[in-house]
Order: structure tokens, then C-alpha cells, then sequence
């Protein structure tokens, strides 16, 4: 009885077959299969750089960014990350931080990280989805590479709601002051990286990371799921 409670668990976390063409997966735990995962898109240090002069046009800052997939709308990556959002499977989030973390072992160790951050959601949206996808992409981060990994260290002071149909522009004016630091806390002096699940238009990542700089951040990278 335990075991099958068990297995019923974790299939429930982490589907036992492919989430996005439903076929059965010879190695339990994966949320894709072959075929569907041979689909995604790695990001290259090209794609990256090719992003970082998008997201940070005009800025003289130049912030590592650390990702996993391109993403594509029909994509095996937006049925992974819709899953994980909508359909409360964060522990494929989990999964997937410690991906990265392994994937970027090397170059991650070259920044000193003292704190992994997720960007935080409106306590509202928060209390409704029942858990931010991007603490447990975070939290894989950070057990991998043995660091802390905390929510309470920022917070969004508004709903900013969904930006999938806002352009650029509208984007940065909809996310501008909605972070703060909760109250007590302090990352001065700190190297953190600041993750999400996916990274649009470099928004609400980038007033993440003036909210931390104001409160005196030293260094900051970003990590990602996927890049758009």
C-alpha cells in the first residue's frame, strides 16, 4: 500500500508520462520523453549574449544570465512551464534548478554566491496558485550548490497581474516599484543570483535587481528556466 501511495505521488509531482505528448516514459521522473525533449532548445552562450543587448539596451550593466531553454510558443518548454505554473507541478521546477546548477557548475562557482532569490509574487496570487514556481526552481539551485535559498527576503508590494499581452514599454511601467524589501532584511554586501521561470523582456528581473542594488547588493546574476 505505501509504495503505491508513493508511486501515485509521484506521478502526480512528476508525471510518469510525458506531459506534453502523453506517450509513456521509460525513466520515471522525467517530465518529457525523448522525442519531446530532443525538441527543446538549448540556450547557447550566442542566444545569451543576443538577449543580455535586449534586455539591458542603454544600460552599462553587464549582469550574467544563466538559462536553460529558448522559448517557443507550441513548444515542448511552454507545455513544461505552463505544467509546472497552472498544473502545480513545482517539482519539476526543483528538477530543473538543479539542472542548471549542475549544467553551470563551474561558472556559477566563479561569482561566490551567497543567496539564491526567486522573484517574488503578489502574496494575493501567491495565496490563490498556493506556491511560487520560481522559490522551488531557486531551491534546486541552491541545494545543489549547497547554498540558502529564501522567499522572505523581497516581496512584490502590487499585483502587476499578467503581462502576456503588454509590449515592452508597458511592461516596464507596469513593474516599476513593485518590489521592496521585507522589512528586517538585508542582502548588502551579499553576491545573489535572482531567478525566474521565464525572462520576456528583462522587466520585472531588472527592477528586481535595482531593488536589490538600492538595498546594497554587490553582485547579481540571473538564472532562468528559459529565455523569449
Amino acid at each position: 500500500m505505501g509504495n503505491i501511495f508513493l508511486y501515485d505521488l509521484l506521478n502526480f509531482f512528476i508525471p510518469q508520462n510525458c506531459i506534453c505528448c502523453n506517450s509513456r516514459i521509460i525513466n520515471p521522473g522525467n517530465p518529457l520523453c525523448r522525442k519531446c525533449a530532443d525538441e527543446l532548445i538549448t540556450v547557447s552562450p550566442e542566444i545569451v549574449t543576443e538577449h543580455k543587448m535586449e534586455y539591458f539596451k542603454g544600460s552599462d550593466q553587464d549582469i550574467a544570465i544563466f538559462s536553460l531553454y529558448l522559448f517557443h510558443m507550441n513548444n515542448p518548454v511552454q507545455i513544461l512551464l505552463h505544467s509546472i505554473k497552472y498544473n502545480s507541478k513545482f517539482l519539476i521546477a526543483y528538477r530543473l534548478g538543479k539542472m542548471l546548477a549542475e549544467r553551470f557548475e563551474k561558472d556559477l562557482s566563479n561569482y561566490n554566491l551567497n543567496i539564491i532569490l526567486p522573484v517574488p509574487l503578489y502574496h494575493v496570487k501567491k495565496a490563490e496558485r498556493g506556491f511560487n514556481q520560481s522559490y522551488y526552481f531557486a531551491k534546486g539551485i541552491a541545494d545543489y550548490m549547497r547554498l540558502k535559498t529564501s522567499q522572505s527576503y523581497m516581496k512584490r508590494t502590487r499585483n502587476t497581474g499578467t503581462q502576456t499581452h503588454l509590449n515592452k514599454n508597458e511592461r516596464v511601467q507596469n513593474v516599476k516599484a513593485a518590489f521592496a524589501m521585507v522589512k528586517g532584511r538585508s542582502v548588502k554586501d551579499k553576491n545573489i543570483m535572482i531567478v525566474d521561470d521565464v525572462i520576456t523582456t528583462g522587466s520585472t528581473i531588472k527592477e528586481c535587481i535595482s531593488t536589490l542594488k538600492a538595498d546594497g547588493a554587490n553582485q547579481i546574476v540571473i538564472g532562468s528556466i528559459a529565455l523569449a
